[in-house]
């Protein structure tokens, strides 16, 4: 936008003045080019843009570019992608805090042996009682649907609402996705025309 910006302002100063482009940043004097104002412009812009890449790949290459600085490139680059966040999501996951369990695995089979007021409250967890409650459930639930004429209807409600809730879990899915395309898509269109307006 800013190298439109500055196209449109040349025309406009040219509409103005009656002076070229070229005759205003004082490239050409009377219709002859002024070859020492080239040569020191080409000089400064193309010295600074050489310096500044080799500084920068040597920086790259060091490996001493601080994370302000490679944030700052993927974003002028548009190389920012799901994939970095989840990356960075498991690496953030991975360090441990203060809830990370240790790993002192003696002192956690005793304090399991010891037992708790909790585990005996959730006994169920032993496989012999799950399995016996899950059997007792799966007993009742027949006597239920037997003794019930409603109960077919109310499981072909229950599969519609499940039906519902896993579509409308897909649509939201997909909008979130297709947002993050539509962003990506967006930003390489502006990219795009930048470098267009800039040539």
């Amino acid at each position: 936008r800013l190298a439109m910006m500055g196209f449109i302002t040349s025309i406009v100063e040219e509409f103005l003045t009656g002076e070229g482009t070229l005759m205003q940043m004082h490239l050409m004097q009377d219709g002859a080019p002024d070859v020492l104002v080239l040569g020191a412009l080409c000089a400064l812009f193309g010295g600074a843009t050489i310096y500044a890449t080799f500084d920068t790949l040597a920086k790259l290459r060091a490996k001493k570019l601080t994370e302000k600085d490679v944030a700052r490139y993927k974003s002028f680059l548009a190389l920012n992608s799901d994939k970095d966040a989840r990356l960075a999501a498991a690496a953030m996951k991975a360090r441990p805090d203060f809830a990370t369990p240790g790993n002192d695995w003696a002192a956690i089979n005793s304090a399991k042996a010891q037992g708790a007021p909790v585990d005996a409250f959730l006994s169920t967890s032993e496989v012999a009682e799950g399995e016996a409650a899950a059997r007792a459930m799966k007993a009742s639930e027949a006597s239920s649907s037997s003794s019930s004429p409603a109960s077919s209807e109310q499981e072909a409600q229950l599969e519609a609402a499940q039906k519902r809730a896993a579509a409308q879990a897909a649509e939201a899915a997909n909008m979130l996705y297709s947002g993050n395309a539509e962003m990506r898509y967006a930003q390489e269109v502006e990219m795009s025309n930048g470098r267009a307006a800039m040539l």
